[in-house]
């Protein structure tokens, strides 16, 4: 069936097998995703690397959903779409009012109170 008994470690197919509700998980997740080493490259790529070395059932579920959770990641999220284009200068008004344009500028106040 594929399990073995290694040095005090069950492995499945060459893999540690662990416990879907080992608390050790989320760290592992964490390890493979969020450090340096992990580089936060993604669902398919953690998925693979995690799966390189450890099994526990629905595996990919927690991935999935540790990395849709990632706050990094979602900050740094960049939109797979095709660009714009070259830029298009608007026409040179030929008359005084002709055109007119704001910037309006906002600036954040934080209030506090204590009591």
């Amino acid at each position: 069936m594929g399990f073995e008994l290694r040095d005090g470690l069950l492995f499945f197919n060459n893999r540690v097998w662990l416990k879907p509700d080992n608390p050790f998980l989320v760290s592992l997740i964490e390890e493979f995703h969020s450090t340096p080493i992990g580089g936060h490259l993604g669902f398919v790529k953690t998925l693979n690397r995690l799966q390189m070395s450890f099994y526990w059932s629905n595996m990919h579920k927690d991935v999935k959903q540790f990395v849709r959770q990632c706050a990094t990641c979602q900050q740094v999220k960049y939109e797979a779409k095709k660009p714009a284009g070259l830029l298009q200068p608007l026409p040179i008004p030929t008359s005084p009012w002709q055109d007119l344009s704001l910037d309006f500028l906002l600036r954040t106040v934080t209030l506090s109170f204590s009591w």
